[in-house]
């Protein structure tokens, strides 16, 4: 990834390790491709799109084919945007929470 991209990973790893969220694999292969942030227990995946890159089109076709790549192999996506790290931390902390005890439930 990108050094900006490392900044929002390493952004998103402290808002884990400040809310109480169990830290993700990152950067694992799952069917070719990358996730930023995988809980493979869970099927979860977190994308984190900085403000750069992910703004072309070209970027936004490549994001919406991994999501549903991964979506068609069963695993859960989330997208977040470096902006909603950094200011909404809170808000995301309590989405990625509420994913992981859905999928907790329903793998038992």
């Amino acid at each position: 990834g990108t050094l900006r991209s490392l900044r929002h990973r390493d952004r998103f790893l402290l808002l884990c390790q400040r809310y109480g969220i169990p830290l993700p694999r990152v950067n694992a292969t799952f069917d070719d491709e990358e996730p930023d942030c995988y809980w493979p227990e869970l099927g979860l995946v977190v994308e984190l799109d900085g403000d750069g890159n992910h703004g072309t089109p070209a970027q936004r076709r490549r994001d919406r084919h991994k999501d549903m790549k991964l979506r068609a192999s069963g695993l859960t996506v989330i997208r977040y945007g470096g902006d909603q790290i950094a200011h909404e931390a809170p808000a995301v902390a309590a989405d990625v929470l509420a994913q992981i005890a859905r999928l907790a439930r329903a793998k038992r």
